[in-house]
């Protein structure tokens, strides 16, 4: 999730190298000779992309907001099927 963040903030060569080195699960190797550059060079690049990601994050909070919305999610969900399920029976009770 941090990536998909991290994706609508970077540039494309970040997002390429992320994209590759966590989404495809590459190595830096792998990752460095898909771009032709120094396994340095990749680490450098992802450290500083991540250190955007955590910057970004500690002033918009954008990650901890979507975690915090998936625990409501899943409150409201369990609160609604509390609600549904005796509807159900009962609509069940009325067809028979």
């Amino acid at each position: 999730m941090r990536y998909l963040i991290l994706s609508t903030v970077a540039d494309q060569k970040q997002n390429d190298y992320l994209e590759l080195y966590y989404a495809d699960d590459l190595s830096l190797g792998e990752v460095a000779d898909e771009f032709q550059v120094s396994r340095q060079a990749v680490y450098d690049n992802l450290k500083r992309s991540t250190q955007l990601l955590e910057n970004y994050e500690a002033k918009l909070h954008l990650y901890a907001d979507f975690q915090n919305g998936k625990r409501l999610l899943k409150i409201c969900k369990a609160i609604l099927q509390k609600i549904i399920q005796p509807m159900l029976i009962y609509k069940h009770w009325q067809i028979n």
